[in-house]
């Protein structure tokens, strides 16, 4: 037992020299010793002695804690200020802030939260502080304003967007990650010397390259854009605002020139704008060009909404998948050049199809009157047929549109023509007449023509998918269900032509006989 109680108090002496021995009083004399047998004694004795060594070795690790003061606590704060644990002067008392900052950092390196700073604790605190003297990096487990500074870093170049907390974690590890592999440098997730000066750089401040993301404003903001329109990715007018149209031309152009995609203007993209100095301008469009250019784009099946004549970012993915199509290089840029490529595609697809003119209210024409007589038929004009576009007869037009997945706009264009099923004004006598339901529009096809390519619809963009090949594709419905009628053809061979097209593009087409 005294061996046993010796070596443990000498372990503990060894491994701190400042331990402070208090003397221990313990009132022997509720046992009544006189009235006990001496083997009784003797054990009582030595549980006695053993607990008051296990006392004497508690008090020896309690280091420092609650109430402790001195040189040695001042050497814990500035450790823990250094870790980042403690946000707080180095005073040398041991408090409240003191104690949460160990506990903080207990936490961090496994050991027993209790706020005492134990034996285990100072050894893990001294190899701690040596290690990031040695080293200066941070990494997974760094705590402090540094790391403060790094997220918000990050954060600015877009490749952090989780809460600025202080803590180097995955998140933070991940975020540097990226920002190592845009800039070529080794995606280690450790922030080294060289990980901080490319950081530095690419966080210039103020002067000529600061840092714009969406919510900045400014001159700054101003010059980005002029720049940005004179390169023809941006076709708006400067306003000096960092909004979502400047943000998507940013990607755009970054995409362009191969750096990271992230919207936020750093260092980086700033050079990448000078550097295309020497490159010829792109001229934009005007706002009536980006219009014809988002028609055309969507009469192709590209673009699925209204012409707006301004370029965002659903323009661009059209463009994109447009380029893509036709093996053009793919960078989403709104310009003379793509302007031309798509009028070409247009014109290609729709060169054999009848040349009727398109129709607007106002309009008084032979025309006009067959579209009211076809109208008329489908139940959808009820009125006197005179052949003048008057109001009445654009609503009829937007109604037969609307129930045709045609863009409602009330004009008769060719795609309207074509679901009319008007080839040649003479001959609309001779198509049957149809009222009620217009769903059974499939009885429209001549007698001859029931070998019917069809698509069933999965979905909202199953017809737009469709007219990308074959442009007069409609929705239908029929005891299959709803589909799109992709052509009618009185040769089986040429149905399943058509659909063995559709089906090489990814479409669920097949013949069925009407």
């Amino acid at each position: 037992m005294d061996t046993t109680g010796y070596s443990y108090i000498a372990s503990i002496y060894e491994e701190s020299e400042s331990i402070e021995f208090i003397p221990i009083e313990i009132n022997w004399q509720f046992l009544q010793w006189r009235n006990l047998s001496s083997v009784t004694a003797m054990r009582l004795l030595s549980v006695a002695l053993t607990t008051g060594v296990l006392s004497v070795a508690g008090q020896a690790l309690a280091l420092e804690k609650i109430g402790s003061s001195g040189a040695n606590v001042t050497n814990i704060q500035r450790c823990l200020k250094q870790l980042g644990f403690l946000n707080a002067p180095a005073t040398g008392k041991f408090a409240a802030l003191t104690q949460r900052a160990v506990i903080g950092f207990q936490r961090a390196n496994r050991l027993t939260p209790d706020g005492i700073v134990g034996g285990s604790t100072q050894t893990a605190l001294q190899r701690a502080c040596q290690a990031r003297n040695a080293s200066g990096e941070l990494k997974i487990g760094s705590r402090g304003t540094a790391v403060s500074q790094l997220q918000r870093n990050l954060k600015q170049l877009g490749y952090f967007n989780a809460p600025n907390t202080g803590y180097f974690g995955t998140e933070t590890q991940q975020a540097v990650i990226r920002f190592q592999r845009s800039v070529g440098i080794g995606a280690d997730g450790v922030v080294g010397s060289r990980t901080t000066e490319a950081i530095r750089n690419a966080t210039g401040v103020g002067g000529r390259y600061p840092v714009l993301s969406e919510g900045s404003s400014g001159q700054a903001v101003t010059s980005l854009q002029q720049r940005l329109r004179q390169l023809g990715y941006f076709n708006a007018n400067p306003t000096g605002n960092f909004q979502r149209i400047t943000k998507d031309a940013v990607i755009a152009f970054q995409r362009r020139v191969g750096i990271s995609a992230t919207g936020v203007v750093n260092r980086q993209t700033w050079n990448a704008l000078e550097g295309f100095a020497q490159n010829p301008v792109r001229p934009s469009l005007s706002t009536q060009q980006v219009r014809d250019l988002q028609q055309r784009l969507r009469d192709l099946g590209y673009f699925n909404t209204n012409p707006t004549g301004t370029v965002g970012a659903m323009t661009r993915e059209a463009i994109i998948q447009f380029q893509r199509d036709n093996r053009l290089s793919t960078d989403g840029i709104a310009d003379v050049q793509i302007l031309e490529a798509v009028r070409q595609a247009w014109n290609v697809r729709y060169a054999n199809q009848p040349s009727q003119d398109v129709l607007f209210v106002g309009d008084r024409s032979e025309n006009v009157r067959v579209v009211q007589q076809r109208l008329a038929q489908l139940g959808f004009f009820d009125k006197s047929i005179d052949g003048y576009f008057d109001e009445y007869t654009r609503a009829s037009v937007a109604n037969f549109q609307q129930s045709y997945q045609i863009n409602p706009t009330g004009r008769v264009d060719w795609q309207t023509w074509q679901a009319l099923n008007i080839n040649q004004a003479s001959n609309v006598n001779n198509v049957p007449i149809m009222r009620g339901n217009v769903s059974n529009f499939s009885t429209n096809r001549p007698n001859n023509n029931r070998y019917v390519v069809i698509v069933p619809i999965n979905n909202q963009n199953t017809l737009n998918q469709v007219r990308r090949y074959v442009p007069n594709a409609y929705a239908d419905k029929s005891n299959l269900g709803s589909y799109v009628n992709a052509g009618a053809f009185s040769d089986r061979l040429l149905a399943e032509q058509r659909s063995k097209l559709l089906r090489s593009n990814g479409l669920d087409a097949r013949v069925q006989y009407f």
